[in-house]
């Protein structure tokens, strides 16, 4: 008996005769078990959606915090109701189990598709993902397609990834599906649902394309745009991240000028943006939150010659942290409040990021910026935790609980991954002798733009 056989080939999905239609069926009617690796905000959502359409998805992480976070209907990167009912619900019903046990998770899939992260400093780190693979490989069966959706170096797949599965699986390469969709969070933010954007897939074969297309469609009911390769996928996730960070460059550079010719460069950015082929983001203070964070990087490295457009936009945006800085100190001159007697909170930690790594949230730069010009600091995100307490460079990380029971004189938003208060909220967090400052990074807080209440300094906008 072969081990498709002993497996159960009415599960197998790679290698059968099933038309289109029916392999979506039977990807819908919970009859083929899905696993996804690795708890990142991308594969969070992915496997919350698939759960709720077949019923039969696993997620595994060897992280015990994101395991039980999950596990209790919590997504660790934002503020995200629609998806922390999801969450809850799919849970609570069992269709999603969450597991700390990869290889556990990999005995009783025939779908695996793998989120790995892969750091990007000096070229991309492959370790984590390729530990996660070796655990797919170990209960990887003849008929099961694996899909991977890290931030890949262009040919990874080809020459690093597949060759990996196979010899760690002792699989020929033609007994499993192999492909690639590369990881694209939706452009609002973090905190978007699967079914919100299309996704990229690509395939070893055809009948690899036809099943990573199949699970995209089928549950999480995204659109797919299925493209001619694996390198072309990994090119074309890196060009997606490239055009978001020149397009929040462009916007930025016109925030940078909007008081000087008088106008609203969020209004700008809306009316043109009104144009198909204008699709611009809004003026923000550049976090790497709609991209992954190293993705630039990566892109720069691999053309290996002349790469001026995307070099200025990594400067253009990362000057935006000394534009924040320079928007609050210039409202405390306004009330005559020296910078020396006023303290601040920073909100935006990032929690996969942290203090150190500025990658995903610019909340550590604007807190050392204010530091610098005498400011007292206090930096913090939702899930900055007691263990995170510390003090760097003269910046205090403070937990959201001690935060609420200070006064400040300023609140910077620094990233969108955490829900603003409520005006009263923001209100019992002023001091008495003068109206708050309020940075809004990201838009996030209009309404407080006429309040006479605070002293609202946007990005681009002319206050």
């Amino acid at each position: 008996m072969s081990e498709l056989d002993a497996r159960g080939s009415a599960e197998a999905v790679y290698g059968t005769d099933d038309d289109a239609a029916t392999l979506r069926s039977r990807l819908q009617d919970g009859h083929v078990p899905v696993t996804v690796y690795g708890l990142d905000r991308t594969a969070i959502p992915l496997a919350a959606t698939a759960a709720a359409t077949a019923g039969t998805v696993v997620a595994a992480d060897t992280d015990p915090t994101l395991v039980d976070a999950v596990d209790a209907g919590e997504f660790p990167y934002a503020d995200s109701p629609a998806l922390e009912a999801l969450l809850a619900d799919t849970t609570a019903a069992d269709q999603l189990r969450v597991t700390s046990s990869l290889r556990e998770a990999a005995d009783d899939a025939r779908v695996h598709v793998v989120s790995a992260s892969t750091p990007i400093t000096d070229g991309a780190d492959l370790e984590p993902l390729r530990d996660h693979l070796s655990a797919v490989a170990d209960g990887l069966s003849a008929g099961d397609t694996v899909v991977v959706e890290s931030t890949l170096p262009v040919g990874t797949c080809r020459d690093e990834l597949e060759p990996h599965l196979v010899a760690a699986s002792d699989l020929d390469r033609s007994e499993f599906g192999f492909g690639f969709a590369p990881e694209r969070p939706p452009a609002s933010g973090l905190s978007g649902l699967e079914e919100d954007h299309t996704r990229l897939v690509a395939g070893r074969d055809a009948d690899s394309e036809r099943v990573v297309a199949a699970v995209f469609e089928s549950l999480t009911g995204a659109d797919t745009t299925r493209v001619s390769d694996l390198a072309t996928a990994e090119l074309a996730g890196q060009v997606t991240a490239a055009y978001r960070t020149v397009t929040t460059a462009l916007t930025n550079e016109f925030a940078r000028h909007a008081a000087d010719l008088d106008v609203d460069a969020t209004e700008v950015v809306a009316a043109a943006s009104e144009r198909a082929d204008c699709q611009l983001p809004p003026p923000n203070l550049g976090a790497a939150t709609c991209h992954p964070p190293g993705s630039l990087t990566l892109l720069r490295d691999e053309l290996e010659s002349d790469t001026r457009l995307l070099d200025a936009a990594r400067v253009s945006n990362g000057l935006m942290p000394t534009y924040a800085t320079i928007a609050v100190l210039d409202a405390f001159r306004g009330i005559d409040l020296d910078p020396a007697d006023a303290r601040v909170l920073v909100v935006g930690l990032d929690r996969q990021s942290g203090f150190d790594d500025e990658r995903g949230t610019p909340a550590p730069a604007i807190g050392r910026s204010l530091a610098e010009d005498g400011v007292t600091v206090d930096v913090t995100g939702r899930f900055t935790r007691a263990a995170d307490v510390d003090e760097r460079d003269g910046v205090s990380v403070v937990t959201v609980e001690t935060a609420v029971d200070q006064e400040y004189d300023g609140i910077a938003f620094a990233s969108p991954s955490i829900e603003p208060p409520a005006g009263d909220t923001l209100g019992a967090l002023a001091t008495d002798e003068h109206p708050l400052v309020v940075l809004d990074g990201h838009q996030l807080l209009p309404e407080l733009r006429n309040d006479d209440g605070v002293i609202y300094r946007g990005i681009g906008i002319n206050a």
